[in-house]
């Protein structure tokens, strides 16, 4: 048995072992950062009590600034579980992370206590439950700098565990961008794209904007995110998901999993109030504010209305009173005309402050009114609903048309040599499309950093069966009776790769865009949703050209990226 004297030098060999490591590598970045003395990268991490997803969230920082001249600020906002720990001992074994300690005044205080210590050129928020996918960064940093814009922001998925799912208010702010640099006057559904985090910000852009988080709220960053893409004269958008925004299963409950606290919808209103208030002084044009509107309802709001039927009635006429004056605020008559009719109905309830009528239609919206039967009447697109739950007279659906994306899916991908053939379809649920006469296309290869967009082969064609195999997800309930044919949303897709060799600014990720019209709607999409079959048939790709080696890889919301690399020439 080894003696207490032989396990204590035991003991100290590692722990010079690991210094001697911890030298080596500090001496390999002092010697990388000496060529760009410089910090590219600001990365600000407030942390309060997530000791069980700390760990996590560091690692992923800690690899995606290997590439790049980096720190990360950890700012410890007085926390009382073990993540101050966690996070000093991130600081003491790698000197691009720093360790700030302050009392605890919340996200806003720690966000803008970072940004008072930041030297970075750019700004990146991370909060300490999520996750970055590996590269984003460097990604990021790359499209800022190609395109000189104020803000780039990533795609942004929730998981939970190990199940990844598409975050709605991010697939509705990026999904239907057709362009690669844009603004919030180009692109209003931007609105949509709400947090601090997944966002690389130059930091000259920051201060000159005046921008800063609220203090002693909890929704601290609803009025300076709309500040920062308003007032951003151009905004990079990489359609690939580099950022993963945390569902809590474990440890307390994240402020947007806790709306069942009154304190919280307090803070939401008094946000959403300075928000208006931004909105008067700065003229904001007419079109963002209905985007907001929008945005107010189906996501804001929602989400307390939701919780009314699990109220006693003492506390939801509490919540009521708080919902109802800020709703009549923020959607004002001309923007009610643009929200789905399923909010025009509860807005109604609420005006009306009719809590019975409301959790019965809250009811009904959660467990019916996805499988109604459309249909068209002329021009327009009729929902049959019950009369005696949507007293409005409207049943026009075209608004609930107008803010869901038809959804985009690949079913299978075959490899002819240098050409790859992907087949798919982009349908918009209890919208019959039998011919694919009626619905074109037009395929791009779009690269994440340049924007360079290279046409493809696209045409569009029957998907024979695609009704019956997703019926259950996408048509009517009553199926036998109301049919839905969605055999002619079709399309069939070429890359060739030989082709590809021949273009500049391809390098690293591609995504497919579509273009869609037909006579009922049109629009653009990023294509997101590849089936296991797809996926698998791909796996093991890879083709090396004179110029480009290229694979084709999936990421974190199964979008399929075409990943092109220069061949170095050998020696």
């Amino acid at each position: 048995m080894p003696s207490v004297k032989s396990n204590s030098v035991h003991s100290i060999a590692i722990e010079f072992a690991h210094d001697q490591c911890v030298k080596k590598r500090d001496a390999h970045h002092e010697q990388r950062d000496s060529k760009n003395q410089n910090v590219e990268v600001s990365v600000i991490i407030p942390i309060y009590n997530t000791e069980v997803y700390l760990a996590d969230c560091l690692d992923s920082v800690a690899s995606n600034i290997e590439e790049i001249c980096a720190e990360a600020l950890l700012i410890d906002d007085g926390s009382t579980d073990r993540s101050s720990i966690i996070a000093q001992q991130y600081a003491y074994n790698d000197r691009r992370f720093k360790y700030y300690r302050t009392e605890n005044n919340g996200l806003g205080a720690a966000r803008n206590y970072g940004v008072s210590r930041a030297r970075g050129e750019y700004l990146f928020f991370v909060d300490s439950d999520d996750l970055l996918l590996e590269g984003t960064l460097s990604n990021m940093l790359k499209a800022a700098k190609f395109s000189n814009a104020d803000v780039a922001v990533c795609d942004v998925a929730r998981f939970q565990s190990e199940k990844t799912m598409g975050s709605a208010l991010h697939i509705s702010a990026l999904t239907p961008l057709a362009n690669n640099v844009t603004t919030i006057h180009e692109s209003p559904w931007l609105v949509n794209n709400v947090g601090s985090w997944g966002k690389l910000i130059k930091h000259s852009y920051y201060k000159s904007a005046q921008l800063s988080f609220l203090e002693g709220t909890l929704y601290e960053d609803v009025v300076t995110v709309f500040a920062m893409h308003y007032q951003a004269s151009r905004i990079s958008i990489i359609r690939t998901c580099g950022y993963l925004w945390r569902v809590r299963s474990k440890g307390p409950k994240s402020i947007t999993q806790n709306m069942a606290d009154r304190t919280n919808l307090e803070d939401r209103v008094a946000t959403l109030r300075l928000l208006l208030s931004y909105l008067d002084d700065y003229e904001v044009e007419e079109e963002i504010r209905e985007q907001l509107a929008i945005r107010i309802a189906r996501f804001d709001l929602i989400g307390y209305i939701n919780l009314l039927p699990t109220m006693e009635d003492g506390e939801a006429l509490a919540f009521l009173d708080l919902i109802g004056p800020i709703a009549e605020e923020a959607i004002g008559q001309n923007a009610l005309l643009h929200v789905p009719m399923k909010f025009q109905q509860l807005l109604e309830d609420i005006r009306k402050r009719d809590l019975n009528h409301i959790r019965q239609v809250v009811s009904y919206i959660a467990t019916d009114y996805s499988s109604a039967k459309v249909w068209r009447e002329g021009c327009e697109y009729k929902i049959a609903v019950p009369d005696d739950l949507f007293t409005i007279p409207t049943r026009n659906y075209k608004n609930d048309y107008d803010v869901i994306i038809p959804m985009g899916y690949i079913e299978k991908i075959s490899i002819y040599g240098l050409r790859v053939v992907i087949k798919g379809c982009v349908r918009a649920s209890r919208i019959s499309m039998p011919h694919p006469t009626k619905q074109l296309y037009r395929g791009f290869l779009v690269n994440d950093i340049t924007g360079k967009k290279v046409p493809l082969d696209c045409v569009s064609c029957k998907r024979e069966g695609i009704t019956k195999s997703r019926r259950l997800a996408h048509s009517h309930k009553n199926y036998q009776t109301d049919n839905y044919n969605y055999e002619g949303c079709g399309f069939r897709l070429t890359i060739d790769f030989s082709a590809l060799d021949e273009i500049d600014n391809m390098v690293g990720n591609n995504c497919i865009v579509l273009e869609y019209r037909n006579p009922i709607y049109s629009g653009v999409r990023t294509i997101r949703g590849v089936s296991a079959a797809a996926r698998m048939s791909v796996r093991s790709f890879s083709i090396t050209m004179k110029r480009y080696r290229g694979i084709i890889a999936f990421d974190a919301r199964n979008t399929p990226i075409v990943q092109l690399q220069n061949v170095r020439k050998q020696n």
